[in-house]
């Protein structure tokens, strides 16, 4: 690709989430100290080295709690997230201006 591109991050970029980092604690009574495996393995699963979907079936059934996993997975990492006007609005401006945008894969 020629000429200027513009690629953006959407979590926290884009959108910003409303979770507060206490998040699983407050929902589901999860303390730190269960969802530090989670944790752990959360770099693994960005750069898609290990998928959270495969492996998020055991970590419920270790936290005990009745939940599906694509329950837990929709209201822990799907909502909650509202798009940043701002940005919306600098991606915009770079479009009408021909910049081709893209986000992170």
């Amino acid at each position: 690709m020629t000429g200027p591109f513009a690629v953006f991050d959407a979590d926290g970029v884009f959108l910003q989430t409303k979770h507060p980092g206490n998040y699983l604690e407050n929902r589901y009574g999860l303390s730190n100290q269960q969802t530090a495996r989670l944790h752990e393995r959360f770099s693994q699963y960005l750069v898609g080295k290990a998928d959270l979907r495969d492996e998020l079936p055991r970590f419920i059934d270790e936290w005990g709690l009745n939940v599906s996993a694509e329950d837990f997975f929709h209201s822990t990492f799907e909502s909650g997230c509202e798009i940043d006007p701002i940005v919306a609005g600098v991606i915009k401006i770079l479009r009408d201006r021909n910049v081709p945008c893209d986000r992170l894969k």
